[in-house]
């Protein structure tokens, strides 16, 4: 189990110091580290924009069927 562990351990470093090696080369700036609590926001800011959106293309979209084919608006 030790031995799995010294073996995974420094891939998983390797990979890690790689990522930030290769941002840092390109922009020259440390990259920005967001915590889960951020990406959780974030996702949900997301969803809650992808929501409005499609309601606002339903009204739109009755409006250009107005008097007929109407279609009932989820929200």
């Amino acid at each position: 189990m030790i031995n799995l562990i010294y073996t995974i351990l420094p891939i998983i470093s390797f990979i890690i110091g790689f990522s930030f090696g290769f941002t840092i080369k390109r922009e020259d700036k440390l990259p920005e580290i967001k915590t889960p609590v951020q990406v959780i926001h974030e996702k949900k800011e997301e969803k809650k924009a992808e929501q409005k959106k499609r309601v606002m293309d339903q009204y739109l979209e009755n409006i250009d069927n107005y008097p007929n084919y109407q279609k009932d608006i989820k929200e």
